[in-house]
């Protein structure tokens, strides 16, 4: 354990741990994901092309990547055109079941 886990607990055992959480306050992104993220965001937000667009946050576990997602909706959330809409295709088994959950939480 470094020195740094049990600064300020008086007690050298004791452990630091953090959450596994996704973080939604970019005060609190000490690696820089915020900057990147609002440039997404307000690429898509201004984006004139009606055609289709993916975007792809690619990391191994643990890298961000929900982060990420979280403040580029917070950004989106901002410009009064957009509608963001969170889908999580992990959940679905086949094709059809794919297609029916998506469009049903576009339907909302």
């Amino acid at each position: 354990m470094s020195k740094d886990a049990s600064k300020g607990s008086g007690n050298p055992e004791a452990r630091v741990f953090v959450a596994d959480t996704p973080l939604t306050d970019p005060q609190f992104d000490r690696f820089q994901r915020y900057p990147f993220a609002k440039r997404i965001a307000m690429t898509l937000a201004r984006r004139a092309d009606p055609t289709s667009i993916t975007v792809l946050i690619h990391g191994v576990w643990g890298e961000g990547k929900t982060t990420v997602l979280e403040f580029i909706r917070k950004e989106i959330d901002s410009f009064p055109n957009t509608i963001p809409v969170n889908f999580n295709p992990w959940r679905v088994s086949d094709e059809t079941s794919l297609l029916l959950s998506f469009f049903a939480t576009i339907a909302g």
